[in-house]
């Protein structure tokens, strides 16, 4: 479906406003908002569509203050009027048997649609990172008295903004850092590197191919492997000698 220039904009708008509120007014947030940030989270894309996150939301006072006194670093929790701790869910399991490999990436997809949403609809919301620090883990755990199968991957604190919160500015005009194709690519698009002198078609395969080859022998080797740019294209030598 084509999208409209008006809908192209919203989005640009909504995604260049996002920014951390980390300070809250006394204006409640209603379960029909909640709901809302919710099914934007779970919008989200998922590694095998396995969806292994779980959402915890407190939305009564007392619950808030408890948690905000049992997790005393994020202080800006003692002014949230909602909460959601993002976590992954380690009871869903693929056709292997096992929990999803991509826990984290989905559960940060489905924070980054949460933190979008609450942008879109007028509110302040913030990340405040758990895993992959223990302490965190078992900080938040013990607040909350969490399962052993959750893992909590973040808090988010939810309200209308106080104060006059602005989005940074991040984009990096380093082109290297983003336009690297002539640097490190051949006219075809395949990486052009050299072994020994000799021109190759695929890097990695080929150097462990050499390194492979080398090591046959099962003896000692020095294997030395310097590189550099030279007209546009990543030249690689791959130097061994016994010792």
């Amino acid at each position: 479906v084509e999208q409209t220039a008006d809908a192209k904009a919203v989005v640009w708008q909504n995604i260049m406003s996002r920014k951390s509120v980390r300070s809250y007014t006394d204006q409640p947030i209603s379960r029909e908002q909640i709901d809302t940030l919710l099914r934007a989270a779970m919008a989200a894309p998922s590694g095998k569509d396995m969806r292994p996150w779980k959402f915890l939301v407190l939305d009564d006072s007392l619950a808030i203050k408890d948690f905000a006194v049992k997790v005393p670093r994020a202080k800006m929790l003692a002014e949230a009027k909602a909460v959601a701790v993002v976590c992954g869910d380690m009871t869903v399991t693929g056709d292997d048997g096992k929990p999803s490999y991509s826990w984290v990436l989905d559960c940060s997809l489905a924070s980054e649609n949460l933190l979008l949403m609450a942008e879109a609809m007028g509110l302040g919301a913030v990340w405040v990172s758990v895993h992959p620090r223990e302490e965190r883990i078992a900080e938040v755990r013990q607040a909350l008295n969490l399962p052993e199968h959750l893992m909590p991957l973040n808090i988010i604190p939810l309200g209308y903004p106080k104060g006059d919160a602005k989005p940074k500015d991040k984009y990096n005009e380093d082109k290297e850092n983003l336009y690297n194709r002539s640097k490190f690519y051949n006219v075809s698009g395949v990486p052009a590197c050299l072994i020994d002198g000799t021109p190759i078609q695929s890097s990695i395969p080929a150097i462990s191919s050499k390194i492979d080859e080398l090591k046959e022998g099962k003896q000692k080797i020095d294997l030395q492997i310097t590189s550099n740019i030279s007209d546009g294209k990543l030249l690689v030598n791959v130097n061994a000698k016994p010792l």
